[in-house]
């Protein structure tokens, strides 16, 4: 497994091959690809783009933008980008966003974080937990959570942010994706209507931290 320089910019402790080693803010250090996204989402390290491109192949990922946003350059990952008005998977990795902006090397991240492994399950979508950790029976209309109540039998579930959402193509998220998206056609709120399409299928899912890449901000539509 492939080792790469990176730049701390907090105190890191690890024990490495029954040695215990300390790097201070300043200081590079070599890690594997498993503890890059730890590091990085931590906030201890510092990632050139030459590591992201050099460990996974953007040609095979984009981003779907789900908002009245005009569609900036991304810098030189390759990530592709297209404009919709409802999620779909147009690539093998695609980010779904409603965000205004999104940073390069957060979405080149995400898509590490589901990468397809062999020889084990690999996670076939990301998505944060929204910041303040609200449940559904504190979200959305009397109606949707009375919706999401019958759906599921419980409301004390955390919602997820939708505005940022990374899914690699397979038949479960092709299933999941597409039923979210009828729901949305017919006017469901996006957050109870995830909800409701994640808890009633199998989806390999890596639930991350609020904020894991930064705070949502949403166009006004």
């Amino acid at each position: 497994m492939a080792w790469h320089w990176v730049k701390a910019v907090k105190a890191i402790k690890r024990e490495r091959d029954g040695v215990r080693e300390t790097f201070q803010p300043g200081d590079w250090l070599q890690v594997q690809p498993r503890d890059l996204l730890r590091y990085q989402a931590e906030g201890k390290i510092q990632t050139p783009s030459e590591i992201l491109k050099a460990t996974f192949d953007f040609s095979h990922a984009g981003i779907l933008r789900l908002c009245k946003a005009p569609i900036l350059p991304l810098g030189d990952f390759g990530i592709s980008q297209e404009a919709g008005d409802f999620p779909e998977l147009p690539w093998k990795y695609t980010l779904i966003t409603m965000r205004l902006a999104v940073n390069a090397q957060n979405a080149a991240l995400g898509f590490l974080r589901i990468e397809a492994q062999e020889g084990w399950d690999a996670f076939e979508m990301a998505a944060q937990l929204k910041s303040g950790y609200p449940l559904a029976e504190s979200a959305g209309t009397p109606e949707e959570r009375a919706l999401t109540l019958a759906t599921l039998g419980d409301l004390r579930i955390p919602m997820y942010d939708t505005s940022l959402l990374w899914v690699r193509r397979t038949e479960a998220t092709l299933d999941l994706i597409g039923a979210w998206t009828e729901e949305l056609k017919a006017g469901a709120d996006r957050d109870h209507a995830f909800l409701r399409v994640l808890y009633t299928r199998h989806v390999l899912l890596a639930t991350l931290p609020p904020e894991w890449v930064g705070a949502e901000m949403r166009p006004q539509l």
